[in-house]
Formats: C-alpha cells, structure tokens, sequence
C-alpha cells in the first residue's frame, strides 16, 4: 500500500519526464534521475524491511547524496559569487561532518541522524541566501513563474522541518520517552515534510515545462 509521501514522490517522478520537452533547459533534466533515485531508494528500503534486514545504512548513504544534491542544485540557481562561494562551505561543513560521524561517532551501527541535523539545519542556512538574492534582484517576476523558487522553497521545509525532527527524536531517545508515544507525531510530520518537498518539486517542473512553451 502508497503512503501519501509515495504518492508525491510519484507525481514528482512523472512531472520530470516534462522536462526532457523540446527547449528546456538542460540543467534542469538533473531533477528526473534525482526522482528516479528516489523511488528506488524507497523501493530497496521496503525491500530490506520486508525481509528483516536493516535499511539504516542504505538511508545513511542516499540521505547524504540526496542532501549533497539539494546544495548543489540550490548553489547553481544563485548568480553572485559571493553566495555561491557561502553555500559551497556550508557543503563543505556538511561533508566535514557527515565523514566524522560515519567514522567516529555513530558510524553504521545506526543511522547518522547526528550528520542530518547539522546538515539540514545548514541547508536551511543556504536556503535563506537564495530567498536574500531572490528579494534583491533588480527585476522581480512573479513567484508562479519562478521554479527555483518553488524547488528551495521545497528544501526549506524539508530540510528545517527534518532538522527539528530528528533533533526531537534524539532528545526523546536520551529523555527515555517510550518511543510509542511520540511515533504518530514523527510520523505525521515526516509525511508533512516529503509531501510539501515532492509537490513543490511537481509545481517547479510544470512551470520550466509551461515556460519552455511561453
């Protein structure tokens, strides 16, 4: 049985194909394998829970690449250097810390949630700059015809929404607060967060589609 964040993750997925039209931008085509990836990322998950092995090592390794992929993609939409040269070290921040935890600290024994508070708190750091440059650019256009912004707006909730969760869930663990009365909680507000990133990642593909034909 689809959860609600499948579906979305499918209409994301399908609203990708759009992109490889006649006269869009290739850049853009990235977004169809990220989608792709995704899906199979899902898939092997459920996989590996369906027959009792653990899935946190996979999750550890995809939500890494997945985050790399949402500060490069989020670097490329900005034009001054100065911004594009914060959010590379933020990366770098990440990648710096992600590589201790693995190695060090959690390592796999569990999943990295430590490497994924940092990581997309710091992306929620990197959003804010684009929102800064999209204020200050000199010709404003209408949101609705602003994909990038749809795409960050995305990873904005995602990421400070997950950051927040995964903060609450470490917190619970070292409080011992049986995980029992916290799990709809978590589980409802994951959903929120995949839900809102996949669907604006939708409406972000429409709009590079419906632009190439303006």
């Amino acid at each position: 049985m689809f959860s609600l964040y499948s579906i979305a993750e499918w209409i994301a997925f399908l609203c990708s194909i759009l992109l490889f039209a006649k006269g869009v931008e290739k850049g853009y085509r990235v977004f169809f394998f990220y989608a792709l990836t995704v899906i199979l990322t899902e898939f092997a998950g459920r996989w590996l829970m369906e027959t009792t092995q653990h899935n946190h090592r996979l999750f550890t390794f995809a939500c890494f690449a997945f985050t790399c992929f949402y500060f490069l993609t989020l670097r490329s939409f900005l034009k001054e250097t100065q911004r594009r040269r914060l959010v590379t070290i933020l990366l770098g921040l990440f990648i710096t810390v992600y590589t201790i935890n693995l190695f060090f600290i959690q390592q796999l024994e569990e999943f990295n949630s430590y490497s994924f508070i940092a990581g997309y708190t710091m992306l929620s750091i990197a959003t804010t700059i684009y929102y800064m440059e999209f204020i200050q650019q000199e010709t404003i256009t209408p949101i609705w015809e602003e994909p990038n912004f749809f795409i960050v707006t995305g990873y904005f909730i995602y990421g400070t929404l997950t950051a927040i969760l995964y903060t609450l869930h470490r917190y619970f663990a070292y409080m011992k607060i049986p995980n029992a009365n916290y799990r709809n909680l978590f589980t409802t507000t994951s959903d929120i967060t995949n839900v809102s990133l996949y669907l604006l990642l939708a409406v972000a593909f429409v709009i590079i589609w419906k632009r190439r034909k303006s």
